[in-house]
């Protein structure tokens, strides 16, 4: 049961790393809107963001998977188990908070930019997996 936890919360921490900014890529009208920001310091923000999770996460998950001895084929599940929990929250927020403004659309342009990172995340995945969790067990 110890083992299935930590494959679900390291699964949900990698779709965290991508969902936060990710839904500030495509909310980025609408935050604009509502709190008066500069888009230059909103993207300057959201770039902040986005590198702050992507690389305090793979130590998160390093901290988690050294207090319990995965199994090989278990750490390799949650190389592809973060996506069931991406598309749970994009579905969520979705639901939670609708677009009812046509003026916070995304552009059309920027799903191209969605779809190839969404495509190239499980590469970051499996680096960040084979460089900073599986550090330790190479020096044991």
């Amino acid at each position: 049961m110890k083992t299935f936890l930590n494959i679900n919360i390291a699964s949900f921490l990698y779709a965290i790393a991508l969902f936060v900014p990710l839904q500030f890529m495509l909310n980025i009208n609408r935050i604009i809107r509502l709190t008066d920001m500069s888009s230059s310091m909103f993207w300057t923000l959201n770039i902040m963001i986005g590198c702050i999770t992507l690389i305090s996460i793979p130590f998160l998950i390093r901290r988690i998977t050294f207090k319990s001895t995965l199994h090989k084929s278990f750490e390799r599940i949650i190389c592809l188990s973060w996506f069931v929990y991406f598309v749970l929250f994009t579905y969520l927020i979705s639901r939670i908070i609708p677009v009812t403004n046509e003026g916070d659309m995304p552009s059309p342009g920027l799903g191209f930019i969605l779809i190839t990172i969404v495509l190239t995340y499980p590469l970051f995945v499996i680096v960040s997996k084979f460089l900073i969790v599986d550090q330790k067990s190479m020096k044991d």
